[in-house]
């Protein structure tokens, strides 16, 4: 028995629109979350982890901060994710604690839905499959309602970032000891320094 045409054509309409419903679903890449590997992400030298960790702070930065203020909070996230990951010896590559991309150290709340990582100790931190995620992460919690006065403080002073740090640190982003805010007050100023001689030396 024969099909009629209409019938013909939209059997065809059919098969078309599962063709590209399958290419699509294809496209999009699966979502991670639950528990993954802990895996050493960070670049070989101390020198390549700065340059490309500035560079995604400063792409991340674009249009969310004043154009003028955005080269300074930029060099402050990196000083302050050499307190928090960062390669603190000169003299040896890998010298990092950075896992997963997670630049800032971040910890994974009992709520969080995303992928995360578990430290030598057992504490869970977040991960990411890529360096922008990671950062675009870290900018949207220093910048959120919780660490409020912080990123005001950081807006109105990007060049102090002992002051940023303290208080970040006040508001509960690590323990607010007071060994931990003399300790930020101490090293910060050192970790900017350290950012800013490496742009000096790469002339950018």
């Amino acid at each position: 028995m024969n099909a009629r045409p209409e019938t013909i054509a939209a059997m065809i309409a059919l098969g078309i629109l599962a063709l590209s419903s399958s290419r699509s679903s294809a496209m999009v890449a699966p979502v991670t979350t639950g528990r993954v590997a802990r895996v050493r992400t960070a670049p070989a030298t101390r020198s390549q982890w700065i340059g490309t960790r500035l560079a995604a702070a400063r792409a991340a930065l674009a249009g969310q901060v004043p154009e003028a203020s955005r080269e300074s909070i930029a060099r402050n996230f990196v000083a302050h994710w050499i307190r928090e990951v960062g390669p603190q010896d000169t003299t040896r590559t890998g010298a990092t604690a950075e896992f997963n991309f997670n630049v800032g150290n971040v910890i994974a709340p009992a709520s969080y839905a995303g992928a995360f990582y578990l430290s030598s100790s057992g504490h869970k931190f977040k991960a990411f499959a890529t360096l922008p995620a990671a950062v675009a992460n870290y900018l949207g919690l220093v910048s959120s309602s919780r660490y409020a006065q912080s990123w005001a403080q950081l807006l109105a002073a990007p060049d102090d970032v002992a002051a940023w740090n303290v208080a970040l640190v006040g508001e509960g982003y690590e323990a607010a000891s007071t060994a931990n805010l003399a300790e930020v007050a101490r090293e910060l100023p050192q970790d900017r320094a350290t950012v800013d001689a490496w742009v000096a030396a790469h002339g950018s």
